[in-house]
């Protein structure tokens, strides 16, 4: 049995060794990325006052705490992806053991039912640094804490994700062995509408399909 944490996972290893296959098209996340919710009065108000406030940063110069704090952090309450049954959780561990890997490690962000604590995981939130020199792989780091909750909820559905770098939010979504990344939205322009939109989007799935 080898344990590796989540952060050391790279992209073409996580597809080899569990055999994962990368779709230019998959049907979930395109139905994901092109619902139509729209937001309320109230939130649209508050997308383009935060628009406004992201308008004026340097994000290429944002520390990770920074890019959080003053951009990602103010999405997430807009969209206030809590609700009967699950809730928004972050820095928490989270593991699984597949074939003869233990996969674990602590997650960025996590959607996943539990009052306290996490226990089943839905969405998780790769939170990256400024855009400029990371080495790292932010795809294959995500790709396998929605490994591990696949394993961990052992029901079939689908596992949903998103990672960030600077101003570029990536979403994925997970089904059995396939899953497919979107292109770049960024949150500096008006496709923070889009993300608003799509995490939204994602609230709906989760309490329409997921949970029932």
């Amino acid at each position: 049995m080898k344990t590796k944490s989540f952060k050391y996972w790279k992209s073409q290893e996580i597809d080899t060794i569990f055999n994962l296959s990368n779709l230019k098209n998959l049907p979930l996340l395109d139905n994901w990325l092109d619902n139509k919710i729209t937001p309320s009065d109230q939130e649209n108000l508050k997308i383009k006052e935060l628009q406004k406030i992201i308008s004026d940063l340097d994000v290429n110069l944002l520390t990770e705490i920074e890019l959080i704090m003053k951009i990602i952090g103010p999405i997430l309450n807009i969209v206030k992806l809590k609700g009967q049954g699950y809730d928004y959780f972050a820095g928490r561990q989270i593991g699984a053991t597949i074939g003869n890997f233990k996969l674990n490690g602590f997650v960025d962000g996590v959607i996943a039912s539990g009052r306290y604590e996490p226990i089943a995981p839905y969405f998780f939130l790769h939170e990256y640094k400024k855009e400029q020199g990371f080495e790292a792989d932010p795809r294959g780091q995500l790709l396998a804490e929605m490994l591990a909750a696949q394993a961990i909820n052992s029901n079939g559905k689908p596992i949903y994700g998103c990672y960030v770098i600077g101003r570029n939010w990536f979403f994925c979504v997970l089904s059995g062995k396939e899953y497919s990344f979107s292109l770049a939205y960024d949150c500096t322009k008006p496709e923070i509408f889009d993300i608003f939109r799509i995490l939204k989007g994602f609230k709906h799935i989760l309490e329409t399909e997921i949970l029932v």
